[in-house]
């Protein structure tokens, strides 16, 4: 007990000194900053440590290389919608922060347990905790892609709908992005079109301060890597220029990317078998054979022995 007394007065020193760091020294980015002064304490100090390791890390690989690392990091972070507030830096950080925590509490917990196993569990969690955080915040991102693309067709009939009905098409994206105002955050993030709300909601508010349509929409297809709403930008450029009914090309691109739903539905079918095969060899293939030849081979065994 008596030695938990200077864990207890370190971990707290260096809680207040992760806080200071995020509070003082802690640079903001530009699309986070406001939303990270929400963030609880304890996340603001996650942050703050995988700033720093994440910047420290950078410092020591060649100057081109640790720029594109962290470019390829922001990017997947920002299509992300920044999960925890991250950005490019912070992913890398947490790549060092989460396998030094799990492999300093499997050093603590395997040395008391059974001391033979701890470097074989020291590695695997180290291993582990080094990709985990890039899975998660890709796994974020393909999991956001698939609902804006599941939900953009309906949301494109709803807004040809609006504009053949005589509204601007700036008031039928104010209608698609109001959709979860009002709702409990709990319960707008279960909605299907949640993200694509969202994603409006930007496109109104870039709309509003005077940035073409366009160059917005191509703003939002560079935050998502949703290539559908770089189609959505060259359909309304092309009714710009040439004239065209935008409620009719709406309608069109509406309905194409119905089909390429389907056919992407289709495809995932199709494949599915082939995915189940190695889970279906490794886990239900033996219980069957035990199942099956376990009591013959008992059987054999007590034969024999007699």
């Amino acid at each position: 007990m008596v030695a938990l007394v200077p864990a207890l007065m370190i971990g707290i020193s260096l809680g207040l000194l992760a806080y200071w760091v995020f509070s003082l020294r802690l640079p903001e980015a530009g699309d986070v900053g406001t939303r990270r002064k929400h963030l609880p304490i304890g996340l603001k100090m996650a942050l703050a440590y995988a700033h720093w390791l994440g910047r420290s890390a950078l410092s020591l690989l060649p100057g081109g290389f640790a720029r594109e690392l962290e470019k390829k990091a922001d990017r997947l972070a920002l299509q992300a919608d920044r999960p925890g507030q991250v950005t490019g830096i912070e992913v890398v950080g947490y790549t060092i922060l989460v396998p030094f925590l799990t492999g300093v509490f499997m050093v603590v917990y395997w040395s008391a347990l059974a001391p033979e196993y701890m470097v074989m569990a020291v590695m695997v969690s180290v291993g582990a905790g080094t990709v985990a955080p890039v899975l998660y915040v890709w796994d974020v991102r393909n999991t956001r892609s698939r609902r804006i693309r599941n939900a953009f067709p309906s949301a494109l009939d709803l807004l040809s709908l609006t504009v053949e009905a005589g509204l601007d098409f700036t008031e039928g994206v104010r209608l698609l992005a109001n959709r979860s105002i009002g709702l409990p955050v709990p319960v707008a993030r279960r909605r299907h079109d949640y993200h694509l709300g969202k994603l409006f909601a930007e496109l109104l508010a870039d709309i509003q301060v005077g940035v073409p349509r366009t160059q917005a929409l191509r703003k939002l297809e560079e935050k998502t890597g949703v290539p559908e709403i770089g189609s959505f930008a060259t359909v309304l450029a092309l009714a710009d220029e040439t004239g065209g009914s935008v409620a009719l090309s709406l309608r069109q691109l509406a309905s194409e990317m119905r089909n390429t739903r389907v056919m992407r539905a289709e495809e995932f079918i199709a494949k599915a078998p082939i995915k189940m095969l190695f889970p279906m060899a490794l886990f239900l293939f033996p219980v069957i054979f035990v199942v099956i030849f376990g009591p013959i081979g008992l059987q054999l065994a007590e034969n024999l022995r007699f």
